[in-house]
């Protein structure tokens, strides 16, 4: 099941009034009595995941693909959204509008987030050292300008923090290869549809649902002898040979929905055609070769930044907090917020070594309003952030005087290490934790 249509996640969820089991940022502002608004420039699909209960919490959410709820007022002022095009720049000029045009200015809610699809589409799709995405970059950066513009406008800009977040890095995809052909011509009977004995999703990493679970040793045993595949990741790893795979927990992705195997691919850190270092094969029909993928576990994929910054210092710049980090280290969103962070958001850093070139352009970003107004921007990626706190004693625990403690920092202020674990694969060392490294991590969604 694709999740890019609210349909499609009408019917994952069930009959419940959501698909996702864990508490969003929406809710949790609404059990607080705080409200939240989306603008996404992606799939209609997307931006229900951001926020799916929107509707019923009285809430703001809009998207170019989701005609229930751009709302005529919105159409009348805007115009319509542009269709798509690659790089996906009538779009997300069209969404910086939105959000800061009406969101921001009007609307004020507590929270706002803005989730821009470029330059993930145009990696994918052109290539990420491509003149097209580098016209994608210098696009999202003209968004972030475009929010930087409105908190410098504001009486109280002192107040307000940019922080930016972005979801994964990629690498470049340079063979194609068909998992659900592989496991037929092997004598299995897998496919894309509920009807087969295997049912394969592809992506920068495969999950793999088996009908008998007696066949899950000769499955995995099968993919862990192609030259092709990574690291292999198990529901149940007890189930398997001992160092077949690696429990599937350690990426937070072990969910009721989530996939019995999945399948990495196997990665290097030879130059891709714009001598970017990081290629992966991988198994995705709609993505050329040579473009830009992520779900692995290659370094470049798990290559995520996060910068804070206060007016009027630049945001990212020396002392902000920039650092990599690891795409559910969410935890300052929270505490620049005041609220305790949930389960689900373990601070984990990533080495530094996972960034790429490309990232070095921001590709999301944030502004907010504290106690009162908080918003936020993102690309290919997602971005929360914190500004204005209001006058509340200190001694109000809800309180954040300050952005916390570099992403790199424990609370100790030590720096944080990776546990890594030798994997018999040819992956090397592998870190334990691995941040949202499997497409649909925590909710069992995949893409």
């Amino acid at each position: 099941m694709r999740t890019k249509t609210p349909e499609e996640l009408a019917s994952l969820a069930a009959g419940s009034v959501s698909p996702i089991e864990a508490e969003t940022v929406g809710e949790l502002l609404a059990r607080r009595g705080r409200s939240f608004a989306l603008v996404s420039s992606g799939s209609a699909g997307a931006a229900r995941l951001l926020h799916p209960q929107a509707e019923r919490l009285g809430q703001f959410r809009w998207s170019p693909d989701d005609p229930g709820c751009r709302g005529p007022g919105l159409e009348a002022r805007f115009g319509p959204p542009p269709p798509p095009a690659l790089p996906n720049l009538g779009r997300i000029a069209h969404a910086g509008r939105v959000f800061v045009e009406h969101v921001l200015a009007e609307l004020e809610p507590d929270v706002a987030l803005l989730w821009l699809s470029e330059p993930d589409f145009s990696f994918h799709y052109a290539g990420l050292g491509s003149p097209v995405a580098r016209e994608a970059l210098r696009a999202a950066d003209a968004e972030l300008g475009r929010v930087m513009a409105w908190r410098d406008g504001q009486p109280d800009r002192e107040r307000i923090v940019l922080v930016a977040f972005s979801d994964h890095g990629h690498a470049t995809g340079t063979r194609r290869v068909s998992v659900v052909q592989a496991l037929n011509a092997a004598g299995f009977r897998a496919g894309e549809d509920g009807e087969s004995d295997i049912v394969v999703a592809g992506g920068g990493a495969v999950g793999l649902w088996l009908r008998d679970q007696a066949a899950l040793p000769s499955v995995a045993e099968f993919l862990a002898a192609q030259p092709w595949v990574g690291v292999l990741l198990a529901l149940a790893p007890d189930r398997l040979p001992a160092g077949l795979a690696l429990p599937l927990s350690l990426t937070g992705s072990a969910h009721r929905r989530s996939p019995d195997l999945v399948c990495t691919f196997a990665g290097s850190d030879a130059p891709d055609p714009w001598g970017l270092s990081g290629t992966a094969a991988f198994d995705s029909a709609d993505v050329p070769e040579s473009g830009g993928m992520h779900g692995g576990l290659h370094r470049t994929e798990l290559g995520t930044v996060t910068g804070h910054g206060r007016w009027p210092r630049a945001p990212w710049s020396e002392g902000s907090g920039a650092g990599a980090t690891s795409a559910t280290s969410c935890r300052p969103c929270y505490t620049f917020l005041g609220y305790p962070a949930p389960g689900w958001t373990a601070s984990r850093s990533s080495p530094r070594s996972t960034r790429r070139k490309s990232e070095g352009h921001l590709r999301s970003a944030s502004a907010s309003r504290a106690a009162t107004r908080l918003t936020a921007c993102g690309t290919a990626g997602a971005a929360f952030t914190h500004a204005r706190q209001d006058q509340r004693s200190a001694a109000d625990p809800r309180v954040c005087p300050s952005p916390p403690t570099t992403p790199e920092r424990s609370h100790d202020g030590k720096p944080r290490r990776w546990p890594v674990e030798p994997c018999r694969k040819k992956s090397g060392l592998l870190p334990v934790w691995i941040a949202r490294a499997i497409q649909g991590a925590r909710t069992g969604i995949g893409r």
